[in-house]
């Protein structure tokens, strides 16, 4: 069930043990959706109660008006980092070069892991051509975002704001 709440869209967990917070944002105009830690209990000691942290989440801008929020860890932060940093330097090669020449889309793909923060998301990918864009500050990069319950958000968000969006992940994440 995709619920609306606050001008946020979220999907509705099917499975609230698994996931105690009960909904995962996906799509919303506010940058940091309201996320509250619920208690859950422990297989471990019947009847008592723990505190269950909520999973960071990595907050895409597309536009002005729209964030795609999505649970990720820390080391897939820097590994989209690192992927968006070869971009760049694809780009920094691309204008010091003499003659045109044919250079390799960037496609960067994660899956969600069970018993993760990202075990609710089926695929997150960034696809980035640098042939189309004369240079890194007109890049777009096309990101897809799907989640297990067959849902799936694309939208274009440009490649300065994608690295300044990761960054700003990986230092919170830290």
């Amino acid at each position: 069930d995709i619920v609306n709440y606050n001008n946020t869209l979220y999907i509705a967990s099917m499975n609230c043990a698994a996931r105690p917070w009960g909904r995962a944002p996906l799509l919303g105009r506010r940058a940091e959706p309201s996320r509250r830690a619920l208690k859950a209990f422990s297989s471990a000691a019947p009847g008592q109660a723990q505190r269950v942290a909520p999973p960071q989440y990595l907050h895409i801008h597309t536009s002005a008006e729209t964030t795609i929020s999505i649970p990720f860890t820390a080391n897939g932060g820097k590994h989209l980092q690192s992927a968006l940093s070869g971009l760049v330097q694809t780009f920094a090669e691309k204008q010091k070069a003499e003659r045109p020449k044919r250079l390799d889309m960037m496609e960067w793909r994660c899956k969600g892991q069970e018993g993760s923060p990202t075990a609710d998301l089926d695929l997150f990918e960034v696809v980035c051509n640098p042939n189309a864009h004369a240079s890194a500050f007109e890049a777009k990069a096309l990101i897809s975002v799907r989640s297990k319950g067959g849902l799936k958000v694309s939208s274009e968000a440009r490649l300065s704001t994608l690295q300044a969006d990761v960054d700003t992940f990986i230092k919170s994440a830290a």
